[in-house]
């Protein structure tokens, strides 16, 4: 194992059961992460990075292998346990911004810091994501990309070791997006979290320390990027 690795995985498969067809989502992936590292996972719809981002996220169960996450072997968790982990240790991120309608700005990311003891302060969040003068409006107030950075808010303010995206930017022109990936860049920057990114754009790896690609439930290959790009020099 690793010794800087956060997460060991290892002959990590996924397959799900659709009637009479088996699909294999994941086919026995081997990966580690190190702490603090920026990692792009890319990959076309159906590769399975989704798949395997649920799994480390202790959203979904692996059929076989082991996922290592401080040494800790997530896999064999009871549910109980997988709810504690991903309370404690994990933000998440998704396309869509699954706020809470009925709450203003503030109160969505609130939400999530009453859940730890160490909750980061929320208003520093806000000001960190650009949304410090949005407090009080309502998601319906706010843009797409404001909304999205709201999610963005509400994931890091319970302070997690782990902020995990699923597509942060695919709801989101460009602009927008390019927004959104300088916020998570500069999250990254000013804090030891590690960071996982999933995407199909292929241009938004060139932001990460490390890239992973997927294909069919497998890695085709993984690299470091010498000179990672500052998201106002990419574009799609």
């Amino acid at each position: 194992m690793s010794h800087d690795a956060i997460f060991d995985i290892k002959g990590v498969t996924k397959v799900y059961d659709m009637g009479e067809v088996q699909v294999h989502a994941l086919q026995g992936i081997d990966l580690s992460i190190e702490r603090g590292d920026l990692v792009v996972v890319l990959g076309a719809s159906g590769s399975g990075k989704s798949t395997l981002l649920n799994i480390m996220g202790g959203m979904d169960l692996a059929t076989q292998g082991e996922i290592f996450y401080q040494g800790e072997d997530i896999s064999t968790y009871s549910e109980a346990e997988l709810t504690e982990f991903r309370r404690q240790e994990v933000g998440f991120v998704f396309q869509f911004y699954n706020l809470m309608p009925a709450l203003t700005v503030r109160e969505n990311v609130e939400l999530a810091s009453e859940i730890k003891p160490d909750a980061l302060d929320v208003m520093d969040v806000l000001r960190q994501v650009g949304l410090d003068e949005r407090t009080n409006h309502f998601p319906s107030q706010l843009s797409g990309g404001e909304q999205q950075r709201v999610a963005i808010a509400r994931a890091i303010a319970k302070n997690p070791e782990v902020l995990l995206c699923d597509e942060p930017t695919g709801a989101l022109d460009f602009a927008t997006g390019l927004k959104i990936l300088e916020v998570i860049k500069r999250i990254h920057e000013t804090s030891d979290r590690t960071i996982l990114l999933i995407t199909h754009n292929k241009d938004i790896a060139h932001m990460a320390d490390r890239v992973i690609r997927m294909r069919s439930g497998k890695i085709l290959e993984s690299y470091r990027n010498e000179h990672p790009k500052d998201p106002s020099e990419i574009s799609w």
